[in-house]
């Protein structure tokens, strides 16, 4: 599962997960989550933005530390 996907459609990547794991998803289970996530927008508190460098890393550092994990997930071509 992508992170981008769960934001993009949480319901369907439910859906998904359930299905993978030969679980029957209810269409009361699915009212909810759709009813939850319409009541609960995102940035509905504000928005919090992080940076690197709040943790003391720039980007070449980060890429060079999750290159591995990057590149197997296809998150970016690697540098």
């Amino acid at each position: 599962m992508r992170f981008a996907d769960f934001q993009r459609d949480p319901v369907t990547v439910v859906r998904q997960i359930y299905g993978y794991f030969e679980l029957r998803l209810s269409s009361r289970a699915e009212q909810a989550m759709a009813a939850w996530i319409t009541a609960n927008p995102q940035d509905k508190h504000g928005r919090r933005a992080y940076t690197l460098a709040q943790f003391g890393l720039t980007e070449t550092a980060a890429h060079e530390r999750f290159a591995d994990y990057m590149k197997r997930h296809q998150l970016y071509e690697a540098l």
